[in-house]
């Protein structure tokens, strides 16, 4: 069926079709007198005018109109003339993305290598000093200039992002470094009583997320004990179980939460097995003593650099009867029977060597694992340990962050 109001939308786009395409001849007359412009500034080295005009170019991408190459070095060339290193490096970006040209990438290549990105606040309540300040002033005047530029931001401001010179600082009382690279710092001085820590931007990456894993050999033990029909043990006769104990291999596979840089939770399952373990001689029927756990781990962490202390409560059930001795009075010795399951708590330490790519884990690093803990089934006690080679995430932020709480805090 036809419809006559859909002629209104078709006729409106009709209309403005001519007034659009003016709008956008116009704005490419402006983009070809503003190019102009520029070349001639350029070779005069009158850079102010070259920026003014890279500026109102910049406007005129609303329009419809795609900047070249040559536009975006010029505009670079001009904010290095000027002082102005971020906004050399933003134009030198936009210069690469529309042509790959070898000096453009050279040039990006040179700043990278002696800049590093900075996020500095001071907040308005924070009353103490924020100066900032270099602890050796480079030589470079382009370095200079960036360092002064940024001062006279974080003095009218209160607050600098951007790039500045490799070296060590200070905002305020509090000392920073900036190493030259993608590696940023983030400094802010809060007053006190405030939270410690701005909130993380969203979708950055959190340090010490991903799998864990541990491969390596372990002890076992069970004290023995008394064993009673209501025991919770899982055991199902009464008598005196022996305690066993021996070497075996113990395996967990896992998953950790960095909640913090240095916080995090993890969660770990695994197998724990006693093979070749001793018990007392016994007359009667005996058997090879023996013990096979599937376990559970829940754990906090806490990381310092690449070492990582673990601490949580963990769950063990035997995989099949637990083989070993029960002494039965006036009767002589009987193999035990039934399912144990023990609840106990175990303690990891974790130190990365190097690092390691690993899938599911934003950073990940190889080192050795030590663990050990206790399990207890209501009857027995049965510590266990391990030694092992691990994989642990590593810290993905990729910054650094520092907050100073200082200075009267108004209202």
């Amino acid at each position: 069926m036809f419809r006559p109001t859909l002629l209104v939308p078709a006729a409106l786009m009709v209309i403005s079709a001519p007034a659009f395409a003016g709008k956008l001849e116009e704005a490419q007359a402006e983009h070809t007198r503003l190019t102009e412009d520029m070349r001639r500034l350029a070779k005069r080295s009158a850079w102010r005018g070259v920026d003014a005009s890279y500026v109102k170019m910049l406007d005129l991408q609303d329009d419809g109109v795609v900047l070249t190459y040559e536009n975006h070095y010029m505009g670079a060339e001009a904010a290095k003339a000027l002082g102005d290193v971020n906004g050399t490096y933003t134009r030198l970006i936009a210069a690469r993305g529309v042509e790959k040209n070898p000096d453009t990438i050279q040039w990006i290549a040179e700043i990278e290598q002696s800049y590093g990105p900075v996020e500095l606040r001071v907040d308005d309540k924070f009353s103490g000093g924020f100066e900032l300040t270099i602890a050796v002033l480079p030589f470079a005047p382009d370095q200079r200039a960036a360092i002064q530029a940024a001062q006279a931001q974080v003095a009218e401001s209160r607050s600098y992002s951007g790039l500045l010179p490799a070296g060590t600082y200070k905002l305020g009382e509090e000392e920073f470094t900036v190493v030259a690279g993608p590696q940023s710092v983030s400094v802010s001085l809060e007053p006190a009583g405030k939270p410690d820590r701005p909130p993380r931007p969203a979708g950055e990456a959190v340090a010490h997320s991903g799998i864990r894993l541990d491969l390596g050999g372990g002890f076992l033990a069970s004290s023995g004990g008394t064993i009673n029909p209501e025991a919770p043990s899982g055991l199902t006769a009464s008598g005196e179980l022996q305690g066993i104990s021996g070497a075996g291999l113990r395996v967990g596979v896992g998953f950790e939460l960095g909640l913090t840089d240095n916080i995090g939770a993890m969660v770990e399952l695994g197998y724990h097995g006693l093979m070749g373990g001793s018990a007392p001689e016994l007359e009667g029927p005996t058997q090879d003593p023996g013990m096979a756990f599937f376990f559970a781990w829940a754990a906090g962490t806490y990381w310092v650099d690449s070492l990582g202390i673990s601490a949580g409560p963990t769950w063990a059930m035997s995989l099949g009867d637990v083989q070993g001795n029960l002494v039965i009075s006036d009767v002589g010795a009987a193999p035990t029977t039934g399912t144990v399951m023990a609840p106990g708590v175990g303690l990891g330490l974790f130190y990365g060597l190097v690092d390691t790519p690993l899938p599911g884990s934003a950073a990940s690093q190889l080192g050795l694992s030590l663990q050990g803990g206790m399990q207890l089934d209501g009857v027995q006690t049965m510590p266990w340990a391990q030694v092992a080679i691990g994989i642990a995430p590593g810290n993905a932020g990729g910054g650094s962050e520092k907050t100073v709480s200082g200075g009267a805090g108004g209202g």
